[in-house]
């Protein structure tokens, strides 16, 4: 049995940077059905989704969709390049559309970011929290399927790698994206 890389030193680790993982990318060293993220420097397989999870994810795209303007792009399940040591890949990113549209790579920003925690709570919690706090993605949302319920997390402080508003809705209650005024969701119907 494999020890879990938490209770390996630190210093015995090295970090792939950003560009290292795009290089092996590029050689052919992941298959193309590998499912994996950079996270700090290390590369994670990243969980299957249940059919909650996708559904979920199909619901949010569409109502994402449904009120962008032309400024703004969805993306469900793509990767968001995160220097020096990142390329996470959310379940759903909102960039501005001039990200998406540079040909120098994935975007490096978004100004909202959702994850559905099916398998992944305590990774989206926390190591992907710090992460999007550290780079100031504005608003961060955590679907957690288990409680039911919407974790949203504003106003980034990326020098404490956290966020200073965290907002908890349930049922029947709604809330709006930032970046989206008018697309509304409704935590029970969104998971129901």
């Amino acid at each position: 049995m494999l020890a879990p890389i938490q209770h390996l030193p630190p210093e015995w680790l090295h970090r792939i940077s950003v560009v290292q993982y795009h290089r092996m990318i590029a050689a052919g060293v992941f298959d193309e059905d590998a499912r994996v993220e950079l996270l700090e420097g290390a590369i994670v397989e990243v969980s299957p989704h249940t059919v909650a999870h996708a559904r979920i994810i199909t619901k949010l795209t569409r109502l994402f969709v449904t009120h962008a303007p032309a400024t703004l792009v969805v993306r469900p399940q793509l990767p968001l390049t995160l220097p020096p040591y990142g390329e996470p890949e959310p379940d759903l990113a909102l960039v501005a559309a001039d990200e998406e549209d540079r040909n120098t790579g994935h975007p490096e920003h978004a100004l909202l970011v959702v994850e559905v925690a099916s398998h992944s709570l305590a990774k989206d919690r926390g190591i992907k929290t710090a992460i999007y706090a550290r780079h100031g993605i504005e608003e961060y949302w955590i679907v957690n399927v288990a409680n039911q319920r919407l974790e949203v997390h504003r106003d980034p402080l990326p020098q404490e790698e956290r966020y200073r508003t965290i907002i908890v809705v349930r049922g029947s209650e709604s809330l709006e994206p930032l970046a989206l005024p008018g697309a509304s969701v409704v935590v029970e119907e969104l998971l129901g």
